[in-house]
């Protein structure tokens, strides 16, 4: 038998598909990107999307930099947006990695 996971906590990183805004011209309607948790609740897990910094997300101000991207496993300097995506707790969103403590410090003092 495999060892449980462990629980996921406020600042992960997991794996969610994320809606276009627009087309991105291959028709495709989402994406699968890394997400930041940023609340856990009994039914739902609120994350956020990740982009990388030349994105245009990132262009328009839509996000907030990440200082520490590197330690957090990404692999280009990034960022992450505002708007909140709604996740099942069961299954559990597979982890990825986690955000420096400074990051998600940022993250969590812009939301007040």
């Amino acid at each position: 038998m495999e060892p449980a996971a462990p629980a996921l906590q406020i600042g992960d990183l997991v794996l969610a598909r994320v809606r276009f805004t627009k087309s991105d011209g291959t028709g495709r309607a989402s994406k699968l990107r890394p997400c930041v948790v940023m609340e856990i609740g009994s039914l739902e897990v609120v994350v956020r999307p990740v982009y990388g910094s030349g994105s245009s997300m990132a262009k328009t101000g839509g996000c907030r930099r990440l200082l520490h991207w590197r330690d957090a496993g990404l692999h280009k300097p990034s960022c992450v947006g505002a708007e909140d995506i709604y996740l099942p707790v069961s299954p559990a969103p597979r982890r990825t990695g986690t955000l420096h403590p400074e990051d998600v410090q940022r993250l969590i003092d812009e939301n007040r």
